[in-house]
């Protein structure tokens, strides 16, 4: 009777088994047969798209791109990445639409003393970003979020920080137009947000209550083992179900191409750059370090650029950034604002706890790691901002 339960929890494990075997080919992603990765077919050319091999999504070699995606703003490109619409894309978004002339972003910090900072650079986080916006408006074409975001930024004043804007509907109306975009450019059937969560959670529970009659129909070492076997495997299972969203051909191809430009700008060199260059593509993939977790790097290679442009007498690089408010930091200020890694620079809005959005800052320090984290906060703002939903 023990050899029994077994036979029927190995038998019940196998077919939880199968059942998280079958989400998984159904939340897999598909790719294009028969081209690079990364390339999608002519217009009016044939073309087949099959499941891709060896998991839910592709994971082979990406080519380096030297660009973003064309025509694609960050927002988007974040979201695509990760099938995830975070508050990191929402800040990237912010800081392009910064780098394109809508508006400015400065830091505010309340709390660190110039001479604080000066003593220890690693604390100097900023508490909240300051948002203003431009007039006269820009010659510049917005997309229909992009208008609606500058709505909801500056829908009672011309002037608002993050934290305020964070509290109320705005990220989450974002967010959705994020995943909307996402279904209308093809890159997913529907709403890329994970679903089936009460079909997770009943095969889950069935087998839990399975167990506990198992263990209680045979209180041995054979019995309790037996419902750990079932329990276990249901809940795997389970989670299993409770899956994503599998890209398209196209969205898969969408992806290659994002990882394919995030891959330069995790290993770009200061060398790389000329003085005159710099400052404009800096200011330019920002925003896309941001998405990619990677503004800290990014935003540090700009820094080793601007100290030798210093060193040589040449251009000051940060007159260039005339989106980023720098009036007010003094010199230590602003090269730290560059400087640090992850999580360590002005520019990183990591530090920034704006009711469980999560790290606005993890995107610019990584604005870069939020812009880091507002870069996922630049260095706080450079090393991250990143909100969790």
């Amino acid at each position: 009777m023990d050899i029994g339960f077994l036979v029927i929890a190995v038998a019940w494990v196998i077919g939880a088994f199968l059942v998280a075997r079958g989400a998984g080919l159904f939340h897999r992603d598909r790719i294009y047969e028969g081209l690079p990765p990364g390339l999608t077919p002519l217009p009016g050319a044939e073309h087949r798209d099959v499941r891709v091999k060896g998991g839910q999504e592709y994971g082979g070699e990406v080519p380096v791109a030297f660009a973003p995606p064309r025509g694609l703003r960050p927002g988007l490109v974040g979201t695509v990445v990760d099938s995830n619409a975070e508050m990191r894309d929402i800040t990237a978004t912010i800081v392009d639409l910064a780098v394109r002339g809508h508006l400015t972003i400065r830091a505010m910090d309340e709390t660190i003393s110039d001479r604080q900072r000066s003593r220890n650079p690693d604390h100097a986080k900023a508490s909240d970003w300051e948002l203003t916006v431009v007039s006269p408006v820009p010659d510049d074409e917005l997309s229909p979020m992009e208008h609606h975001l500058l709505g909801s930024l500056f829908s009672r004043d011309s002037q608002t920080t993050l934290k305020t804007w964070s509290r109320g509907p705005g990220p989450g109306q974002i967010r959705d137009w994020l995943y909307a975009q996402a279904v209308a450019n093809g890159w997913y059937r529907k709403d890329p947000r994970r679903r089936g969560g009460g079909l997770a959670f009943l095969i889950g529970a069935a087998g839990v209550l399975f167990a506990l009659l198992v263990v209680g129909a045979n209180p041995t070492i054979w019995g309790v083992l037996s419902a750990v076997m079932i329990a276990g495997a249901s809940v795997w299972a389970g989670r299993k179900w409770y899956g994503r969203v599998g890209r398209t051909a196209e969205g898969t191809a969408a992806m290659i191409q994002a990882l394919g430009f995030k891959k330069y700008l995790a290993t770009a060199e200061a060398e790389q750059f000329s003085f005159e260059e710099a400052a404009g593509i800096f200011s330019r993939y920002l925003p896309y370090a941001i998405v990619f977790g990677v503004s800290a790097h990014w935003a540090k290679t700009f820094g080793e650029v601007v100290e030798r442009s210093e060193a040589i007498g040449g251009p000051d690089l940060l007159d260039a950034l005339i989106w980023f408010d720098l009036s007010g930091l003094d010199t230590l200020a602003a090269h730290t604002l560059f400087s640090l890694g992850d999580g360590g620079g002005l520019f990183d809005l990591g530090g920034l706890d704006l009711g469980g959005l999560g790290d606005l800052a993890g995107g610019l320090g990584e604005i870069t790691g939020g812009l880091g984290d507002f870069a996922e906060g630049v260095g706080d703002f450079v090393s991250g901002i990143d909100f969790d939903f």
